[in-house]
């Protein structure tokens, strides 16, 4: 008996450890997830004043405070099934009042050259966006005031391991007026959006693709005969593991006489699933290097914590300015040897009687 309560009372030990430890990490048991919802406050948006935090736009959107120290996003270790509950700040110190539609949206990769991005208005989310309850979908705030806008984040049970990225964008209701540009008049709605990263308990697997490479060399006439002045390299560049990573990527151009380094490439947050971000860089100088042989493009993708990624690409170029001048060289010796045969000799065909007995002496009796 006394055993046993000896290993019960350290069983509980051991789990309040475990529980506390997993809270104090930000990760919350399964069962907590209820138990946080339902201790979730009312959503109520309240006003106070305003911090004098602003944009360009004379209004900000930013993380609520948290009760210990300002953040610039939100930031959250969780589980399947896991409900936070946390807050935004719309602060507008300007001297009018602001309306805003606010929304949840999902996060991406912009092709061209791999910039952060919300999703716009209307469209659905598919991702993180879906996580999100707000309690209202339009916001006035008055000059001078902050508005907290209580925030719901569902975590689905079936979340996938790894690190999801979405956020709440507000976007003004009005159009005002920008600067003109070739002397047309320019609308600007403005949009400010606070991100939301969630990494989801489980194997973190980072990963990067590679593909797409290739080379061009630029064509024309001028270039068969005295070699490629440039060539353009292109590859794609993917995120396809599920966690976030900074990537970098560089390479170089080599020909049969030199070598031409490919600029440093870096991607400073390249999202899971996001779409393949596509690089172009041209190369210049390459002329006579390019005239005969083969041109090759070798490009590496690394970051912290993924393994690096290399492709090579080659492309063959024809040697025409040496082939027309040694088809050139033929012709001309072909020629040499016609003219030269006909100017040494006459063919025996064409000689008569008269010719062939023309030197043989007369004959002298004796």
């Amino acid at each position: 008996m006394h055993v046993t309560g000896s290993l019960r009372r350290s069983s509980a030990r051991v789990a309040v450890l475990v529980v506390g430890f997993l809270l104090l990490s930000g990760i919350a048991l399964p069962g907590a997830a209820t138990a946080a919802a339902a201790h979730c406050p009312k959503p109520r948006v309240t006003y106070s004043q305003s911090g004098g935090e602003t944009t360009q736009f004379g209004w900000l959107l930013a993380p609520g405070f948290n009760g210990t120290n300002d953040r610039g996003v939100l930031q959250y270790n969780v589980v399947g099934g896991q409900v936070i509950c946390d807050s935004l700040t719309l602060s507008n110190p300007s001297s009018h009042a602001v309306t805003v539609r606010i929304y949840p949206a999902d996060a991406y990769n912009i092709a061209e050259g791999g910039a952060f991005a919300f999703t716009a208005f209307g469209y659905e989310p598919k991702g993180v966006g879906t996580w999100v309850k707000l309690p209202v979908a339009k916001v006035t705030v008055p000059a001078g005031r902050a508005a907290r806008i209580p925030i719901v984040v569902r975590v689905p049970k079936n979340a996938s391991p790894g690190d999801a990225t979405g956020g709440v964008v507000a976007r003004d209701t009005k159009v005002r007026q920008g600067k003109s540009v070739g002397g047309a008049a320019v609308g600007v709605r403005a949009g400010v959006g606070v991100r939301l990263y969630a990494k989801v308990a489980g194997l973190a697997r980072p990963q990067l693709s590679l593909t797409k490479l290739t080379l061009h060399l630029k064509g024309g006439f001028r270039s068969r005969l005295l070699g490629a002045g440039s060539a353009t390299v292109s590859y794609r560049v993917s995120n396809t593991g599920n966690v976030r990573l900074s990537p970098q990527s560089s390479g170089k151009v080599t020909t049969r006489t030199k070598s031409y380094k490919l600029a440093k490439h870096e991607f400073r947050e390249l999202l899971p699933g996001s779409q393949p971000i596509v690089v172009k860089e041209k190369v210049t100088g390459l002329r006579w290097g390019s005239l005969t042989g083969r041109v090759r493009a070798k490009v590496t993708v690394s970051a912290a914590g993924a393994q690096s990624v290399t492709r090579e690409v080659t492309v063959w170029q024809v040697p025409w300015l040496a082939l027309v001048a040694l088809g050139v060289l033929l012709l001309l010796a072909a020629g040499f040897w016609f003219l030269g045969r006909h100017r040494n000799g006459v063919p025996a065909a064409t000689l008569t009687a008269e010719d062939a007995t023309a030197d043989v002496p007369d004959p002298v009796a004796h």
